[in-house]
């Protein structure tokens, strides 16, 4: 008798949310080490989180934060790497994804300066900023696990998520459920993504404010309400991340220019649920 293909999901409390991982498409009785697995996922993820952080004085992150201008810090691969995407984003978006804690500084300035010796990853401080990566982090580190799980499990497909920023892998079937609305009004809606990333803003701005992990620093763009929801399709979930606040703070034209320059599609849906701006072709 052939075998029924299952399911396996893991959920753990992480970065503000709950972070989980999917699998479909695999025996365990083939393989016993599954479980060894996804807890290494996890603990991976949990080594990004304590890299990233910026409510951890320990952080590599806070480390830069705590550095004097002009002092030479030791940056990890992965968050050199995340701070340049970072500054990218930054300019792209005429600053509407605004890593420096809300600061307003001139486009035109260079904050840091990067050096890479050999294997080793270096940074300085030009002018006095703090650093915020709560809007990019997570959506990296969902990409980081699914490359961890593709590499370990090469034959499974499945999804990871973060708090509504999600990858699947693996699969052509990428069904998921918007959360549209506000939570006193909550709009359930199932879609197919058109990439391999869905990042979402719900349930409403006001909660993520008060609530998450990430803090939105500036103000909402002139037409849109705390309960109206962004949600960003993309082939990198740190992308989709990102985009969704470039999606609520970003005049229409940066909007427009970020959706091209980083080839994927931004959604704007209404308090009620109706689709009222898109972006970016599929």
């Amino acid at each position: 008798m052939k075998k029924c293909e299952q399911e396996y999901k893991r959920v753990r409390p992480l970065m503000g949310s709950f972070f989980s991982v999917q699998l479909h498409g695999i025996h365990q009785e083939a393989d016993p080490s599954l479980e060894a697995v996804i807890s290494r996922a996890f603990r991976l993820a949990e080594e990004f989180q304590d890299i990233f952080s910026v409510h951890s004085r320990a952080s590599n992150l806070n480390e830069i934060n705590a550095a004097d201008i002009g002092e030479a810090v030791f940056v990890k691969k992965e968050l050199f790497f995340l701070l340049q995407l970072a500054l990218t984003l930054w300019r792209s978006s005429g600053a509407s994804f605004n890593p420096f804690c809300g600061e307003e500084i001139s486009l035109e300035l260079h904050p840091f300066e990067f050096q890479e010796i050999e294997d080793r990853y270096l940074l300085r401080k030009h002018i006095p900023v703090q650093i915020d990566l709560s809007g990019i982090a997570k959506g990296h580190i969902v990409d980081r696990v699914v490359e961890f799980l593709k590499r370990e499990l090469p034959h499974a497909s499945g999804i990871v998520n973060a708090g509504g920023d999600l990858k699947f892998f693996n699969t052509l079937k990428r069904c998921t459920t918007l959360r549209l609305g506000s939570s006193h009004n909550p709009i359930v809606r199932n879609v197919v993504s058109t990439a391999e990333c869905v990042a979402s803003s719900s349930p409403s701005i006001a909660e993520q404010v008060e609530h998450s992990s990430t803090h939105y620093y500036l103000p909402l763009r002139e037409n849109l309400t705390v309960n109206h929801t962004a949600v960003v399709m993309s082939h990198c979930c740190c992308l989709a991340d990102s985009l969704t606040k470039v999606a609520l703070f970003g005049t229409k034209e940066a909007v427009a220019a970020c959706a091209e320059e980083f080839h994927s599609q931004i959604y704007i849906f209404s308090p009620a649920g109706a689709l009222v701006e898109s972006y970016g072709e599929p």
